[in-house]
């Protein structure tokens, strides 16, 4: 949401700061306001979570129960 607001590209962001980044915190969004929709293949940050696979890794999604936690979390797993 920040980049978008800032208009920037949300990628090269990343890059500037990685090397300050602890830990991960995993919630998707419509780029104008913290949804905490579920995770999908085209979450933004897929591409980069293998960088992180070190880090604690939060997961805050709105779901409808274990199944979809599950699924989230095997998500994740397969882009680590």
């Amino acid at each position: 949401m920040s980049s978008k607001t800032l208009g920037k590209d949300m990628h090269e962001e990343l890059f500037k700061v990685e090397k300050f980044i602890k830990a991960i915190h995993h919630s998707d969004n419509n780029g104008f306001c913290d949804t905490n929709d579920l995770l999908n293949n085209n979450y933004w940050f897929a591409r980069h979570i293998s960088k992180f696979s070190k880090h604690p890794n939060v997961l805050e999604v709105k779901t409808n129960g274990v199944l979809d936690i599950e699924s989230q979390i095997k998500l994740l797993q397969i882009w680590m």
